[in-house]
């Protein structure tokens, strides 16, 4: 329960650096567009990791390594925001992008919860980019890590979203 409180803390914290930072995400997804040589939007970076169909909402993860990372900082010329670390301990970054039951994608505020196989918890709050939500994760320790993801939407009708799923760093 205590943890379910303080992730509610840091989402409601984060309401308001996380429309801050859809709203700088739908400017880099349109540059990013523009930027392509193909005038095309730019294939999601990272290795899809998991699709799951919630209440009608399609979730796609993509787990990116640090050279993934990289390259997507480039095109969004090195803005850093919430999500986003210069720690040591970074190895990776996930990316949930959420579509809506019409294939439009959804705004939000999300949040990671990870547990790693030593038992610590890992929180963080994400930033809009690309099109979806990302965060720095540390997922150093090989084993399976539980991944809880709660998503709240910010349209007109009240929809939260959980997710949990494990990944087994090898």
């Amino acid at each position: 329960m205590k943890k379910i409180m303080v992730l509610i803390a840091l989402l409601s914290i984060g309401t308001w650096t996380n429309a801050w930072s859809q709203a700088k995400a739908e400017t880099t997804v349109s540059k990013v567009a523009a930027d392509s040589p193909t005038g095309s939007a730019i294939a999601r970076p990272g290795k899809q990791i998991r699709q799951v169909n919630l209440k009608r909402y399609t979730l796609t993860y993509h787990l990116l390594g640090l050279s993934e990372r990289g390259e997507m900082m480039k095109v969004m010329g090195h803005h850093t925001v919430i999500g986003m670390s210069k720690s040591p301990d970074v190895t990776n970054h996930l990316m949930v992008y959420i579509q809506k039951p019409d294939g439009t994608l959804a705004p939000c505020d999300v949040a990671y919860l990870l547990t790693g196989p030593d038992g610590n918890d890992f929180r963080t709050m994400t930033m809009g980019m690309y099109g979806g939500y990302g965060a720095d994760i540390n997922m150093k320790v090989k084993g399976v890590y539980t991944i809880r993801t709660k998503i709240i939407m910010e349209t007109g009708d009240a929809v939260r979203l959980d997710d949990e799923f494990t990944f087994q760093v090898k």
